[in-house]
């Protein structure tokens, strides 16, 4: 294989992993979001994940206003999101004027367990309890901020689980070059073999690696692929990818495992159409399972 496929298959893997990271991290970043109406103007900045039973969350909203404070009253408003029943009332936490702060408001929500969501909003009553203002807004469509309950991931799994994940890319992406050349290059057909073999390492372990690591962080609601919960699309991908390439292995034995391809199941040219499919499935598995 070319010097320059492989050092572009390491610039690609590179570039795919940093892309997966950013995307991922920008699921958890926190956002600015406000609500204003009759003099009163609420903002909170909504963080969708919380790390750790040790300590709850704490919400704060900043409630701009003329109005005296002893005339109105904010509360958090909270309930977990697996109730099936909608109709289930939010419980209510009053929030109170944070530490030295003029317009901060905060309130501390109950934990929930390991890999629960839980839905919230804000609400300012004033008088006779009569509803000044809610964050979202009403009008907003009725959706609710949420905030979702983890675990902190052990360092060691968390790289075994990234370098996994990266092995799995640039074995794919050497195998996708390769198989061009397994045609027109009999040496090329035993090296598709062996990549084949790798690839399905890599993808077992990267699979190992993440249910370890999403158990951890996320408890039984982890880990949702099959044989181990409930349907996810990212999870169940992955593990097709795995089954792709043992499959892959199996019909290239002679090439991964004698060294010659009289042992083959398949032929070059059958050969390059299932690498080129499985890799460009496999892309696709990683990304997606790294993103969601």
């Amino acid at each position: 294989m070319s010097t320059w496929k492989i050092a572009a298959a390491i610039l690609l893997t590179c570039a795919l992993v940093v892309t997966s990271e950013l995307i991922h991290r920008s699921h958890r970043d926190s956002r600015t979001v406000e609500s204003a109406d009759d003099g009163i103007r609420m903002l909170h900045d909504v963080r969708p994940v919380h790390r750790g039973q040790e300590f709850p969350p704490k919400l704060t909203v900043r409630v701009t206003t003329s109005l005296p404070p002893r005339i109105f009253r904010v509360f958090l408003m909270t309930r977990s999101a697996v109730e099936a029943d909608t109709s289930v009332e939010f419980a209510a936490i009053e929030a109170k004027l944070a530490d030295e702060a003029i317009d901060d408001y905060e309130a501390t929500m109950q934990l929930h367990p390991t890999g629960t969501t839980a839905l919230y909003y804000f609400k300012v009553e004033g008088i006779n309890e009569k509803v000044l203002l809610t964050l979202p807004a009403e009008d907003d469509g009725g959706d609710f901020f949420s905030i979702r309950f983890e675990e902190i991931a052990p360092i060691w799994l968390l790289l075994l689980q990234k370098l996994s994940r990266g092995m799995v890319i640039l074995a794919v992406l050497l195998a996708f070059f390769t198989c061009f050349e397994i045609v027109k290059r009999p040496a090329a057909m035993i090296l598709i073999g062996k990549q084949s073999f790798w690839t399905a390492i890599f993808l077992l372990a990267n699979v190992l690696f993440s249910a370890m690591l999403q158990r951890r962080v996320h408890g039984p609601h982890g880990w949702g692929g099959w044989p181990f919960g409930s349907f996810d699309p990212g999870d169940t991908l992955l593990e097709v990818a795995v089954v792709i390439w043992i499959v892959m292995t199996f019909l290239l034995k002679g090439s991964a495992f004698s060294g010659t391809d009289t042992g083959n199941l398949i032929l070059a040219g059958t050969a390059r159409t299932c690498i080129f499919t499985a890799s460009l499935i496999t892309i696709i598995a990683v990304l997606l399972h790294a993103v969601v």
